[in-house]
């Protein structure tokens, strides 16, 4: 880190990123041990940096979460009523 507190990203990094001079980041940090500092490209819609985050969660079958929740949405309106 600089005496200005900038820091350098690897070439290879920003490459692999296409980031850029003038990008801009988030920084995150845990203050709590592990002190860890995060840092993500600034992007216009945290939208497209979740999407398909779960992709793969629930196996090959890409009704298998829509079948899991049917099954419980039967387990529980054909449960007896005490």
């Amino acid at each position: 880190m600089s005496s200005q507190g900038q820091i350098t990203i690897p070439k290879n990094v920003r490459d692999s990123m296409g980031i850029g001079g003038g990008s801009e980041f988030v920084v995150m940090a845990r203050t709590e041990s592990p002190q860890v500092i995060n840092i993500y490209p600034k992007v216009k819609k945290w939208v497209d940096v979740i999407c398909g985050i779960a992709e793969g969660a629930w196996g090959d079958d890409p009704q298998a979460s829509t079948k899991y929740v049917r099954s419980l949405r039967n387990e529980w309106a054909n449960r007896p009523l005490d």
